[in-house]
């Protein structure tokens, strides 16, 4: 009996794996009733920051490990920046859909804006450009749902890293603790 192949997440990166399990340790840490958008965006940002404090603290700031990391962060905040605004393009459009529309002239129009997006991404200053690219390709088949999980997971890194920088001095212990406080 041949055994079965191992998950996609095995073959993940030192830091992508490590920032996977700290995601997951985060939602067992805190927890916001209610809240999925909070709980999710927190667990990315908490396990984003502790991964790259895992591979500063195990290889140094000038790693090849630490640097990728880095460098694939610069590319996840790029591209997540950019399809959230595609998000943003596509409420803006159903805003305009009446009730009784052609629902053909509907979908077209949403698709005209997937498709942009997909067009666009070959313009972003990615380290990685054509992994994103080929991952764009999602939105064709998934619509709402590729765009929406960004949302749910990305929407709130901006604001967790200046709360992050600003009131905690770039400390994750002490913003994990200030979390737990604030629920």
């Amino acid at each position: 009996m041949v055994p079965p192949p191992p998950p996609n997440m095995l073959y993940r990166n030192e830091g992508q794996l490590a920032s996977l399990l700290i995601h997951e340790l985060t939602h067992g840490t805190i927890y916001r009733k209610s809240s999925v958008d909070y709980n999710e965006n927190l667990a990315n940002f908490v396990g984003d920051k502790g991964a790259q404090l895992f591979l500063q603290t195990k290889y140094g700031c000038d790693s090849p490990s630490f640097l990728e990391y880095v460098h694939s962060k610069s590319d996840r905040k790029v591209y997540n920046t950019y399809i959230l605004k595609a998000a943003g393009r596509l409420d803006s459009l159903y805003r305009t859909f009446s009730q009784g529309g052609p629902v053909v002239e509907k979908e077209l129009k949403k698709m005209n804006i997937i498709y942009e997006t997909l067009s666009g991404v070959k313009s972003l200053q990615l380290y990685h450009l054509t992994s994103y690219m080929a991952y764009t390709r999602d939105a064709v088949e998934e619509k709402n749902a590729f765009f929406m999980s960004f949302r749910r997971y990305d929407s709130k890194y901006e604001e967790f890293e200046k709360n992050f920088s600003v009131n905690y001095h770039q400390n994750l212990r002490c913003f994990i603790q200030g979390q737990l406080k604030n629920n």
